[in-house]
This record gives C-alpha cells, structure tokens and sequence, in this order.
C-alpha cells in the first residue's frame, strides 16, 4: 500500500514529494524529474527527455493540469525547464501561473510530439489514483520549521578589566626592533647590476645608523629600499634570458602565419587547375584566368605558374624571405587504374621544402598514376 502521506505532503509544496509523483507520472512518456526546488511562492522543475525539445506544450498543459488539481499551499507559478537528455543546458523555459480552480486526483502523463494529434493523447490517458502511482513515500528532510528553535548562548562571563599600572610621566617609550640591513642582498645586487649594486650597498649601511640616532621609519625605508633594488636588479638580467627563450618560439610562430599563405595559395591555384581542365580538356599559365582572386606577388612570396607537358603543370610559391619555406603544387593528368578505354583523370599533389629557402621545391615526380614530391621536400596532407 502507498502511504497516503506523500500526497499530502504534495499539497504543502514540499518538493521531494512533488518529485515522486511526477516521476511516477512521467515514466511512461521517457521524462525524468532532474531537480525541483521552491523559493516562496514559486516552484521550478527541471525535466529531462530524449524528445523533450519537441513536447514543450503537451508537457506544460499536463503539469498545469495537475498542479491545479494539486492546490498547494501559497503556490503562485511554477517554472518548467526542458532539457534533453544529452545536452548541458535547457532548451526551453517556460512559466505556468496557477489558478486553483478544479480539483481531482493525479493523472499518468503520455508524453507526445507537439506535432502529432493531441486527440490521440487524450484518448489514450487513463486517471490513475494517488495510491495506484505511489509505491513509496520518498525519504523527505525534516524541515526546519519542525525543529525546536536553538538554544539561547549566555554570553561568557566578563572578568573585571585589571586597573591600568600608572607609568611615570618620566618612562621612555619602547624602541621597536632594528630592520634588517639585508647586506647579502645588496653584495648579490652588484654582480647583478653592478651600478644598483653600488647603490643597494650604501643604502644598506645606512639602516643602522638611522636607528641608532632614533629615526625608525628612515631605518625601515632603507631597509625596505635594499630589498627593492635587488628586485629590479635580478629583473634586468633576467629580462635578457627571458628575450633570448621566447623570441625564437614567437618568430616561429610568425614565419608559420606567413608560410600559411604560401601553402593555402598552392593548394587553391591547384584546385582552380583540376576545374580549369574538366572545363576546357587543358591546363593554363595564367593565375587570373584561374579565377582566384590570388596576385602573382605578395609581401611574403612570389607565385607562377608553369606547363610542364600537356599532361602536368606546376604552380609555385618562391618565398621573399630566406626564413620561409617554398611550396609547389602539381596537377598531373593520369589514367585511371583498372580502366580500358583510356579514360584519364586529374591528381593534385603539395610539396613544401624541408628547410627555410629563397626557392621553391622541385616539380614533383610523375610515376604512372601517382605524383612523388622531389628531393628536398616533402608531401602536405
């Protein structure tokens, strides 16, 4: 028997218990309760399906339905969230203000596409009783409103204050104790940055003496100021090693941004080859006639293109700068394997040269049906 407690604690808002009878109601339309909490008036549910994202209105009228049916207590509106099962985050979100104007028990929920005929749905749901969808109560917290109020803490007893000891007028004040003079740090400074090192090592001497004729704060600044010195000591020769690591990595990193114009380039006037020839049964010399939109000259590289044979041509990017590396495409018209009607067909290959070169690499290598890039360079996927 299902305790009957469950559904009354339904009708008092307590979410654990809203949670069970909507689970037992959703279970045959593949949608789980993920989460459902209250904050005052407002109650907001999380449901979670594989088709959640196309039952948005079949599942708002149910749960309105039922949460009139419900009348819980102080209850406003509900929040509805529609998540589906593999995402993250909600697909839809929706608010269902409350009008408690009907009454009965709590219906089973076949869940439907939007699309599809709402009559069918209606036909099909059959009123289950509370007792019929509950098997157990769920493990609700105790609420705080039934726990006894805490127990007042008495504050701890005051003991009397001691009296204060009457100093004579005539007491000295107390000296706080000397700085540091940090003279390690000031000799470590001069092999550092021998000019701040010099500086850092008058300044230290001077820590003791400010404080022997009572100037405190002037001690704790030379002290203070020896210790900066050594700072921007260490910085200085750091800085230079710092350079000298990054700058190789960060001018890779740019020769790599302009190589990939070189390499983009190829591979597009290659390309613009394979269409050019399917349209008119040959290959052409000239990049504007390719329809590129590429110029012949950029700040990095210079590009041509060159008929080998009627069977090949070749296009290439000769790098400006001796730090880049060269790039040559080759279109090649070949046979197609297995075919005996002399049926022939376009391959592309891209190279790029091993090392940073003022050239670009040699013309790759006809072999049959299949294209080798040269000595030097090596094949682009």
């Amino acid at each position: 028997m299902t305790s009957p407690s469950v559904y009354e604690l339904a009708k008092l808002g307590e979410p654990s218990a809203i949670v069970k009878l909507l689970d037992k109601a959703f279970v045959k339309g593949g949608v789980t309760v993920a989460k459902c909490d209250r904050q005052g008036s407002t109650l907001r549910i999380l449901l979670i399906g594989e088709k959640i994202d196309k039952q948005q209105r079949h599942a708002i009228e149910f749960l309105q339905k039922q949460f009139i049916k419900l009348e819980i207590v102080d209850l406003s509106e509900v929040i509805v969230y529609g998540q589906k099962t593999d995402d993250v985050m909600p697909v839809w979100n929706e608010t269902i203000s409350l009008n408690l104007d009907s009454t009965g028990g709590f219906d089973d929920f076949y869940l439907e596409d939007d699309e599809t005929n709402h009559a069918d749905t209606v036909t099909n749901n059959t009123e289950v009783t509370v007792n019929s969808l509950l098997d157990q109560p769920p493990p609700i917290s105790q609420s705080s409103k039934d726990l006894p109020p805490p127990l007042p803490v008495s504050p701890p007893p005051i003991s009397p204050r001691p009296p204060a000891s009457r100093s004579s007028s005539t007491a000295k004040p107390r000296k706080p104790p000397m700085p540091p003079s940090r003279l390690g740090l000031a000799i470590a400074s001069i092999f550092f940055f021998f000019p701040l090192g010099i500086a850092a090592l008058v300044i230290s001497n001077q820590v003791s003496s400010k404080y022997h004729y009572g100037d405190y704060a002037g001690a704790r600044s030379s002290s203070n100021a020896v210790k900066f010195l050594f700072i921007i000591s260490t910085s200085i020769v750091s800085l230079p090693i710092l350079i000298a690591i990054a700058l190789p990595s960060f001018l890779n990193q740019a020769n790599e941004a302009r190589e990939s114009e070189g390499k983009q380039y190829v591979g597009s006037m290659n390309r613009g080859q394979q269409a050019y020839y399917l349209e008119r049964s040959r290959f052409t010399d000239d990049i504007g006639t390719l329809g590129l939109g590429i110029q012949s000259e950029t700040t990095n590289y210079i590009y041509e293109i060159e008929i080998l044979s009627d069977d090949q041509v070749i296009s290439t990017a000769t790098p400006k700068n001796s730090t880049l590396k060269g790039f040559t495409g080759s279109v090649a018209l070949v046979e197609v394997e297995g075919n005996t009607g002399g049926y022939k067909t376009t391959v592309a290959i891209l190279c790029e040269s091993n090392r940073p070169s003022s050239e670009a690499p040699d013309p790759p290598i006809l072999l049959g049906s299949s294209q080798t890039c040269a000595s030097g360079s090596k094949t682009l996927e």
